[in-house]
């Protein structure tokens, strides 16, 4: 069997295109780094001042997200985090308002 003439007009296929950067770094460090922080941040926010770390949480996770990397337990604690201390608040308010009249 003989193998067909190479074509020297078409270059090999690259797996990944380096471009200018570094080939030993990994495009979605960065992205895993966002997502750790978001996790973090919607964890303590289940405990801990949710109204700050819900949107914290959620903010890392859409950074995480646009760098390739899927973060859904972080956006979706993030959003339920903020929406029930939010909601809590909004319940202390209206206690406070009706025990002061």
């Amino acid at each position: 069997m003989t193998q067909p003439e190479a074509d020297p007009q078409v270059a090999p296929a690259r797996l990944y295109d380096y471009g200018d950067d570094d080939p030993f770094t990994f495009p979605d460090a960065e992205g895993e780094r966002f997502r750790t922080k978001a996790t973090l941040y919607a964890v303590i926010g289940i405990f801990l001042f949710g109204v700050v770390f819900g949107p914290l949480a959620i903010m890392n996770a859409g950074k995480a997200e646009g760098r390739g990397v899927q973060a859904p337990f972080a956006k979706i604690c993030g959003w339920i985090v903020l929406v029930l201390n939010g909601l809590s608040i909004f319940h202390a308010m209206v206690s406070l308002a009706l025990v002061g009249n």
